[in-house]
């Protein structure tokens, strides 16, 4: 059983939108799929840490660039 008005959620793939307890549509899905997207092509997703600290990132921060993540991984990245 949830709280009215609790937050519900992974806090790693939530949208700015979902972390802010605003309404949700389509586009709080498809950031969300952005996320896992990231998360797949860096190794981690763009905001990692606690819960609170991850959903100020997501309201305040936009994410890091994928290849920055990445660097950790290079085998994972073609070299230009």
């Amino acid at each position: 059983m949830t709280r009215v008005g609790a937050i519900m959620g992974t806090p790693v793939y939530m949208s700015p939108e979902q972390c802010a307890a605003k309404s949700l549509d389509a586009r709080s899905d498809i950031y969300s799929l952005g996320v896992i997207a990231y998360q797949m092509l860096a190794g981690e997703p763009p905001f990692a840490g606690n819960t609170g600290s991850v959903i100020r990132e997501h309201l305040e921060l936009a994410p890091p660039p994928c290849a920055s993540a990445a660097r950790r991984y290079p085998s994972a990245w073609p070299k230009s």
